[in-house]
């Protein structure tokens, strides 16, 4: 009698063993999964048109140059566009080019008799706002306006989707960092996200969430019901997050540095001036316009780039670089060119 209890205590403790062995190896199993797929960075743009495709190129390779991980970058462009792509990045050298990869998706949009997505604001600007419909088997994206040139890790941006909470889906910054400032209290007479409203040039989607949510079924009847849409696709976003607050999840910055945040001494942004610029926003055309909004720092460090030598490998090259190209720009002690040492700063502590 105690020889068979002692040959079934035995049998329990094997199969609880082997119970235990069976349910660590499956959550090991599906942790390194996890990790594996986290190590890819997904990066979506629009570069609708011939006259984006110059900074689209900047835009992409700022963000590999600057990123350890691998980056996969969905590129949404008309197939005439295509070819150009694939020219430039023959010039980069192979080793920078192994480290992303790349597919083209052609523009889709709903269709409307009454709006013209496509046309909306800018060519394709709209684009954003159909990404998890168009991208089904897609988890979430970093969307990256193609006026944009990345500074920083976009591995340190990418883990924020970590900090979503069980509501949050979209992760954006305000559109100023005061009140006074921001278009959406001053000219913009549509319901929008909070005291300031967004800026949609620079956004975290998780699209499994705002596929449940049905964020585009939900996106449509506002688009009829509001017509005056000063910016476009921007202020339609604001208008859904403005009824649905809790999905928004506010992102500092430092990942959407603009015009504003250094022009107006009022609007700096504190984590920019403390860490460094994550992403430079070139918005309003600043990059290349030469008007009202002429800022010699923002054409410098877009030069930089376009111009960007890929043997660089010193922090005083760089500076050598860049005191060069302000020189040339004429960039002075006024707004921006007040912070040209933030400028240096960023380039510095993330291209080396």
């Amino acid at each position: 009698m105690h020889r068979n209890l002692f040959l079934s205590r035995k049998k329990y403790w094997i199969l609880v063993f082997c119970f235990l062995t069976i349910v660590y190896f499956s959550l090991f199993k599906k942790n390194q999964k996890f990790e594996t797929k986290a190590q890819v960075i997904h990066v979506a743009l629009a570069s609708c048109g011939s006259s984006r495709i110059d900074e689209t190129f900047n835009m992409i390779k700022s963000s590999v140059i600057n990123t350890k991980s691998p980056i996969h970058f969905y590129i949404f462009t008309e197939f005439e566009n295509q070819d150009l792509f694939k020219i430039e990045f023959k010039k980069w050298p192979r080793n920078f080019v192994k480290k992303f990869n790349f597919e083209f998706l052609e523009p889709e949009f709903p269709k409307s008799n009454d709006i013209d997505w496509k046309g909306m604001y800018a060519p394709c600007s709209a684009q954003r706002l159909f990404l998890p419909s168009i991208m089904k088997n897609v988890d979430s994206v970093l969307y990256i306006d193609s006026d944009s040139l990345v500074l920083k890790d976009l591995k340190l941006f990418w883990d924020q989707f970590k900090d979503f909470d069980e509501f949050q889906m979209i992760g954006a910054a305000w559109e100023a960092e005061q009140e006074s400032l921001s278009y959406y209290n001053s000219s913009i007479n549509v319901p929008f996200y909070g005291k300031k409203g967004i800026n949609a040039g620079i956004l975290m989607m998780n699209f499994t969430r705002m596929r449940e949510f049905e964020f585009i079924e939900k996106l449509i009847p506002y688009a009829k019901k509001y017509t005056n849409l000063r910016w476009g696709d921007q202020c339609l976003l604001n208008i859904v997050l403005h009824f649905n607050p809790k999905i928004v999840k506010l992102i500092d910055c430092s990942w959407n540095y603009r015009l504003e945040h250094c022009r107006f001494l009022v609007s700096e942004c504190r984590n920019a001036e403390n860490y460094g610029i994550g992403i430079l926003h070139g918005s309003r055309q600043v990059f290349k316009k030469t008007n009202f909004y002429d800022e010699p720092i923002f054409r410098s460090v877009y030069k930089f780039f376009n111009q960007y030598d890929f043997e660089l490998d010193s922090k005083s090259e760089i500076h050598q670089v860049m005191t060069k190209l302000f020189l040339e720009n004429k960039v002075t002690n006024e707004f921006c060119g007040l912070r040209k040492n933030l400028f240096l700063k960023s380039l510095q502590i993330n291209l080396l």
